[in-house]
């Protein structure tokens, strides 16, 4: 009999290779993507046996399906919860069984987390995620870009934006008032327990230095920045985490400020972008930056679905009253094995915008598009 179950070491192989050749179009996985599939989802520091990637099997024991599973440790004022960060959801588009996406969601969906969560979603998967009770986050569905080299910009989309209205630039001119030093995992869960936000993860030592290994990791994003932002006085203003490559838009994963303006952090991650050659910063909307960014001549466009799904009152309160600090460190967006050529594969397993996927049958929680 078909049946959706946890996902177990034994299955790492069976997983890898469905991915490798529904998502990449390749044959047999790599050792690294093995490797990666195993620590993301079985062996990191918050890993929870209660909170399972899941697997759908066949009647004849094959595995035509996976939904990857990322627990991470939250807290609620003084009150610990269970986030649960939707991954990789992969279908056999041949196997039998029908809606076995949607069957590997619902499951999920089920289980004893207090929160929910997915950084970018497709439209069949929204789709899928609304009819299993699940929201749409509006704000955080939207992105944002600021062009920091405007002539770049009009000679590499002048053929392409033809007729379609006036292309955003600026001065270029950011004048920071700020310094930055390397933020450290103790560095950061400082800036965070002085946080004015009542949602918020719960940072260890252990588990954020894993996190900035396996982010930096992902060669395809360009260089990794982790920096503590200080003001005038050199005092700590905020932090952010960073992908800054030369030549493209950096992309902002993780940013905090110590104050009700996040101004000089966003100016200081503007500056230092510019100085790593990148042509424009990109980023999620999230509710307390949204001012700082307008001001900063921002331009704003959908993005990627975020989706969210509570089961617990207080945690949706919290987040509907914009006093929750959840970014997409605690999520998947960053992970980026797809980004790699070949089988070369990357300490991250998880996709951000997967180039052979078929309508329903996969849907990776990402958004059919290339990957910014």
């Amino acid at each position: 009999m078909s049946a959706v179950r946890p996902f177990q070491r034994e299955d790492l192989e069976a997983v890898a290779t469905l991915y490798e050749r529904v998502v990449r179009g390749g044959a047999d996985p790599s050792e690294r993507l093995l490797t990666a599939l195993e620590s993301a989802t079985l062996t990191h520091p918050w890993a929870d046996p209660e909170l399972p990637s899941l697997v759908y099997e066949t009647r004849t024991g094959q595995v035509a399906g996976f939904q990857a599973s990322y627990a991470r440790r939250l807290v609620l004022d003084d009150r610990p919860l269970r986030l649960v960060s939707c991954g990789q959801l992969v279908a056999d588009p041949d196997a039998e069984g029908v809606g076995i996406g949607g069957q590997l969601m619902r499951r999920m969906l089920s289980g004893p987390q207090d929160l929910t969560l997915t950084d970018g979603a497709s439209g069949e998967v929204r789709d899928m995620w609304a009819r299993l009770r699940g929201s749409t986050s509006a704000v955080t569905s939207i992105g944002w870009t600021r062009w920091l080299h405007p002539a770049r910009l009009v000679l590499r989309t002048a053929a392409t934006r033809a007729g379609r209205g006036r292309t955003p630039t600026d001065s270029g001119h950011l004048p920071p008032q700020s310094e930055a030093e390397e933020l450290t995992p103790e560095r950061l869960i400082e800036q965070i327990s002085r946080s004015r936000a009542r949602l918020r993860c719960d940072y260890d030592v252990e588990y954020l230095t894993w996190l900035f290994a396996e982010m930096e990791a992902v060669a395809g994003r360009g260089p990794l920045a982790r920096r503590l932002v200080l003001d005038e006085a050199g005092a700590p203003a905020g932090w952010y985490v960073a992908y800054m490559p030369r030549g493209a838009a950096a992309q902002a994963i993780g940013l905090g400020s110590a104050r009700p303006d996040p101004g000089v952090v966003i100016d200081r991650l503007l500056a230092d972008a510019r100085a790593a050659g990148c042509d424009a910063v990109k980023g999620r909307v999230e509710p307390a930056l949204l001012r700082a960014l307008t001001k900063r001549r921002c331009r704003f466009s959908p993005t990627e679905w975020a989706l969210a799904d509570y089961t617990d009152d207080e945690v949706a309160a919290a987040v509907a009253r914009e006093q929750a600090l959840i970014t997409r460190l605690d999520g998947e967006w960053w992970m980026g094995y797809h980004l790699e050529p070949g089988n070369s594969g990357t300490a991250a397993f998880a996709a951000t915008g997967s180039r052979r996927e078929n309508g329903a049958q996969v849907g990776d929680h990402r958004a059919r598009k290339p990957a910014p």
